[in-house]
């Protein structure tokens, strides 16, 4: 891990919630636990070899907040997601563009600016990959002790 946290469960700190995105100042704290609840169905809460720390809790945070987003709304229970191609005030009509994406989980993430956040992290978490076991020359190009063969 290259923290020095200790591997321990993320909780919601709705107080930290609330102000980083404003907009759910209004929801109840009840609701936001609900939807902190669903977050960890999406990301593992634990801190991990990927994600853990501050790190972890944005994730966890900025999950939530695609969740509610997209199933909440503003707090008025007026869901919207996605990216507004047109729009009309007469008789109400709006119309969504679908994102440009290669996964179903890319177009999941993509429909909120919060997702789009979180994508974007989880992107940029794993930029290095995984090795599973083998020796420590797999995770360089040279081998340990800085020979080449």
């Amino acid at each position: 891990m290259n923290c020095n946290c200790e591997n321990h469960k993320h909780e919601l700190n709705a107080e930290l919630f609330k102000k980083q995105f404003i907009e759910f100042t209004d929801v109840p704290v009840e609701v936001l636990q609900i939807y902190w609840d669903m977050a960890e169905n999406y990301i593992y809460a634990w801190d991990n070899c990927l994600l853990c720390c501050d790190k972890l809790h944005l994730a966890l945070s900025l999950m939530t907040a695609h969740l509610l987003k997209l199933n909440y709304g503003d707090g008025d229970g007026q869901p919207a997601a996605g990216v507004v191609t047109s729009a009309t005030e007469g008789s109400v009509s709006v119309g969504f563009q679908p994102p440009q994406t290669n996964t179903m989980w890319e177009w999941f993430l993509c429909q909120t600016p919060y997702g789009q956040q979180l994508l974007m992290l989880l992107k940029m978490a794993r930029i290095g990959g995984f090795f599973v076991g083998g020796r420590p020359e797999t995770q360089a190009i040279r081998k340990v002790g800085g020979s080449w063969k």
